[in-house]
């Protein structure tokens, strides 16, 4: 924990999910790397999504940056572009 609140990067694994955190000032840099949950993308995502906020507010933080690297899924994709996200 000392290394996230230092402002390093660290990795973490939920179930189907490997992601990655970084408290940056008021800022807090949530991303997937992976989902692996055949038929349940969506749903995680949604999930990850919450839980990046709930941990937001956990740390004080006023921003939330969510990222991602590459979908292969374009159902989810497509949710994320129709919820205001854009491809870098």
């Amino acid at each position: 924990m000392r290394s996230f609140f230092g402002g390093q990067t660290v990795a973490f694994e939920t179930p189907g999910i490997v992601g990655f955190a970084r408290l940056q000032g008021k800022r807090l840099i949530a991303g997937v790397f992976s989902i692996n949950s055949p038929g349940s993308g969506v749903r995680l995502l949604s999930a990850f999504r919450s839980q990046a906020a709930a941990a937001a507010r956990a740390f004080g933080a006023t921003e939330l940056e969510l990222v991602g690297a590459e979908f292969t899924n374009t159902e989810l994709e497509g949710m994320l572009l129709r919820q205001g996200f854009s491809r870098a």
